[in-house]
């Protein structure tokens, strides 16, 4: 299944590096990413990803446990 995931996060390597290694721990594959600076201090991401149906919410909801992360929408499930 592939899936669209919009995330707000802070304007940090870290944040950009976790945000990937949390994909990888996924077992998520990245199909496209586009990041784009929203402001001083925030990015804002959309990620194209394929992976088991389950993972886009597990995902969504696991990058909100960290404090690089504002917010996480699922944008479009395609199966």
């Amino acid at each position: 299944m592939k899936f669209l995931l919009f995330v707000e996060l802070v304007n940090s390597h870290d944040a950009v590096a976790k945000m990937m290694l949390t994909v990888k721990q996924g077992n998520l594959s990245i199909e496209s990413i586009n990041i784009h600076r929203t402001g001083d201090d925030k990015l804002s991401a959309i990620l194209m990803l394929e992976g088991e149906e389950n993972k886009a919410d597990w995902l969504a909801h696991k990058l909100l446990n960290f404090p690089y992360y504002k917010s996480t929408a699922l944008l479009k499930q395609i199966k």
